[in-house]
């Protein structure tokens, strides 16, 4: 298309789209989406507040997926708003943050997805870590919410 450009591969931390560059408000959109889902999963944070942050950036039918990492299957899927998913994610979301902040995002019609940035670490700690994986949004009416937060957990031995 004359007067725009296409990236084949994503810059990281931008919002890409197969059909040219998503509108800025999107993009903006999505990044406050990442802030507000660290500060809502920040380990100390009263429940009362957690609900608020999540009720303003989730769907009500949110949910939380558990991803082996060695086989990719399916191991749990929880609804977000959940005290056992609340408490899983405070122990990732706070690691993940710069690796959410840094991760594409993928924006196909009113649908999207932010990856998590990764490095390759092979050390054993960062081996049997459960990590952030990637966060599912869909469009509703002008704002962006959550649909399912994605998570790889360490193979159990």
């Amino acid at each position: 298309m004359k007067g725009s450009t296409t990236h084949d591969v994503p810059l990281p931390g931008r919002p890409w789209s197969p059909h040219g560059a998503p509108p800025a408000i999107d993009g903006a959109s999505i990044a406050a989406v990442r802030e507000h889902l660290v500060e809502a999963y920040r380990p100390g944070l009263p429940g009362p507040q957690h609900r608020r942050l999540l009720r303003d950036i989730a769907l009500p039918e949110a949910v939380l997926v558990r991803l082996d990492r060695q086989t990719h299957r399916t191991d749990a899927v929880d609804e977000l708003d959940r005290s056992s998913s609340r408490e899983f994610l405070q122990g990732i979301i706070p690691a993940s943050a710069d690796a959410l902040r840094q991760g594409r995002a993928d924006i196909t019609g009113g649908l999207a997805r932010i990856w998590c940035a990764t490095a390759e670490d092979h050390d054993d700690e960062a081996a049997g870590a459960a990590r952030l994986q990637s966060v599912h949004l869909a469009k509703v009416r002008q704002d962006w919410k959550i649909t399912a937060i994605v998570a790889q957990i360490p193979q159990a031995t």
